[in-house]
Formats: C-alpha cells, structure tokens, sequence
C-alpha cells in the first residue's frame, strides 16, 4: 500500500498561530494520522511548526514538510522536535526545494531512498506495524513550473514502489527463505544477490514461503518459494497475460483407467514424480526484467519460471507431454500416462513391465537433466 504526500506551492500557507490554538489539525484517535505541509524555510518558522506537532503529539504520526530550504551543512539538531525522527531530503542542484519527514519514535521506519527517481523531489520511507503488512509513505514536491513530463515519472516510480513489499511469511521465516534462495542461486534458477538493481527496468515482485506437504513417513515438511505475480492487482505482471496461454487441458480418470484395463487384471502399476518441475523451464533473457524481487536490501532476479506464473502449468504440460512421448518412443510401450508432473507407468501382471518402465523412465530422466523425486515413488 502507498501514500502519498503532495503540497503544491502555490495553494498552501503555513498555519495562522490563532489557528493553532485550535488544534486546527482535526486528528482522529485511530488509524494512522499523516501531515503534509508547505513550509518554505523552515528554520524562519521552526518555533511556530515545532508548536503544531507539540500541540498535536498525542495523534499525529507523520509531518511531512516541503520546500524546507535546507543545506545539507544544516544538521539535524536545528530542526529536532523531541518524541519524533527526522527524515530528510535536500536539494542538491540548486536553491529551493528540500523535503523533511518527522515520524514518531514508537513507530517502526526506514529510508527507502531505493525507490525515488533522481529527477523528482519525492522521500519514501516504509512503515510497518506489529503483525501488519508494511506500508509506504510518500512525500512528494512538485514544482509550479514542472513539466507535463513530471507526471509520467511520478507515475512510474509510485509502480516500481507498487511491487516491493514482500509477504508477511518472508519475516515470520526469514533464515528459511535465505537457505532456499541460496539454493535456487546455486542450481543456475536464481541471480543475484546485487546491491543495485542489474537492469534499470526491473520489475519487482512480492515474494513468501508456503510448507510444503510432508514425504510419506516424515514429519518434517519443506518450503516452497513463491512470488506473488498477481500483485498489485491490475497492474502485475499476471494482470498483462493472456488467459488463454494458461489453459491447459490435463488427461482424464476415463483414459488412465483405459489404459490400465487393457493390461489385464493384476496389472502392475508405478507412479514417480519430478522435483521442482516448473523450475526446470528456463526463462528467455529477455524475460528477465520481468521476474525480480527484493530481499534483505539485495535485488534478485528469477532465470527459471517462477511459482506463480499462471501460464506455469500450461507450459510445463508441453513438456510433461514430451517427456512422455520419449519414454513410449524408447520402450516401446503405450503403458505410461501424466497428471502435470506426476508420471503412471503400468505393465502386464508378473511380467516385470511395470519395472522395466520405471527403470526406463528413470534413466532417460537422468540423461536429460530432469530429478525425480524418489521418495514419493509408488
């Protein structure tokens, strides 16, 4: 979730003090309370804006000032209101401008100058309340004399802070999700990690951990990593997909139970399943951008079809039906059906066919590079 905080020069006044008596802020008791305020000059007003948050301490969250002036040889103690942390942004360039955020201490902030534009006036900062999904605040100058341009930029970094803030589950199983991105890294399936974003158009996604269903006579379940491509919702990377790329049409109960009466009664029946099976399509180069993500303050980007993608099945179905063409081609046998990722094969009763083609599927999976997952072998 963002907001964001915008004054416009030329409509806003700094606060009359017979106005201040008033408690003229309105606050509510609940939720979060956010200010934005054009200051110009805030050391000349500093008396009467440290007056406001005084006054209004006990609800007020957030102050955001604009046009503050400041250098960055003015340093944080001439402007230090106490019960609240300073957040700054100066303007470099030329006179003018400047932003300042003041957050209370109790609350939970950080910096996210990561997501602002170089050629806007915007401060980003991120808060986060207990067992609550974080959130962004903006603070956002723009200029009477902007460009029609400025609108287009500022649209383009509210999107790019859009896919940043991962799940919940990411906190909740931190070491976890570090060990499985390590491993994802090391099969070739993952890229990073890297300081700063490696393509200047990287799209940014969420990311979270699922368990995973336990093993037969186990425990102890796993982890799958997912990444949450449908969020935000009409603009994700899910939302610009054809639905018709993701359907797929998996086999029948009516032909599997065909292909097992045929052989007989007493047929011997085998099932054996791929590990990771959608991790094994790789993505093209160009897809690249499409598939980051944001962890521990390190930028990643997915090399292999991520959980997550709706078109995942329909993809990996193609090549599922492959696979199962190879075997029926090198063992001669017709005896061998799929559901997604999970693999039947089936012989005549004390023949040793079922055997054979589990042998058979197992090594032609061995020379192509697709792992089996021989714990849940039946």
């Amino acid at each position: 979730m963002v907001f964001a905080l915008i004054a416009l020069a030329q409509n806003l006044k700094v606060i009359e003090t017979n106005i201040i008596k008033k408690n003229c802020l309105n606050l509510k008791c609940k939720g979060f309370n956010a200010v934005c305020l054009n200051v110009r000059h805030i050391l000349s007003k500093f008396d009467e804006l440290k007056n406001i948050i005084t006054i209004n301490n006990r609800y007020l969250d957030l102050f955001g000032l604009v046009e503050t002036l400041l250098k960055p040889d003015i340093n944080n103690e001439q402007c230090k209101v106490p019960g609240y942390k300073i957040f700054r942004k100066d303007r470099q360039s030329k006179d003018g401008g400047g932003l300042l955020v003041y957050v209370k201490d109790s609350i939970a902030v950080k910096n996210r100058s990561d997501l602002s534009i170089i050629t806007l006036e915007t401060l980003w900062l991120e808060v986060e309340f207990p067992k609550s999904k974080p959130f962004f605040i903006c603070t956002v100058y723009r200029p009477p004399n902007s460009p029609q341009s400025w609108i287009d930029i500022r649209r383009c970094e509210s999107n790019q802070a859009f896919n940043c803030s991962n799940l919940i589950s990411t906190k909740q199983h931190e070491s976890e999700l570090e060990e499985k991105i390590i491993k994802e890294i090391q099969a070739g399936r993952i890229a990073g990690p890297f300081k700063n974003k490696p393509f200047s158009n990287l799209r940014l996604s969420p990311i979270g951990l699922v368990a995973k269903k336990p093993p037969p006579g186990s425990k102890t379940h796993g982890w799958r990593m997912i990444q949450h491509l449908s969020y935000p919702l009409g603009s994700s990377i899910n939302s610009f997909i054809d639905p018709q790329l993701a359907t797929v049409q998996y086999t029948s109960f009516d032909k599997v139970l065909g292909t097992i009466s045929k052989l007989g009664k007493g047929a011997e029946l085998g099932r054996m399943d791929i590990v990771s099976a959608f991790r094994l399509l790789i993505l093209h180069p160009d897809e690249f951008v499409l598939f980051g993500f944001r962890f521990q303050d390190n930028f990643y980007f997915q090399k292999a079809l991520p959980m997550g993608c709706p078109t995942a099945s329909a993809l990996f179905e193609k090549f599922a039906c492959f696979l199962e063409w190879l075997v029926r081609f090198q063992s001669c046998k017709e005896s061998i059906e799929h559901y997604l990722d999970d693999f039947l094969l089936a012989g005549k009763a004390r023949l040793g066919e079922g055997l054979h083609l589990m042998n058979n599927f197992r090594t032609i999976c061995s020379d192509i590079g697709v792992p089996l997952a021989e714990e849940k072998k039946l």
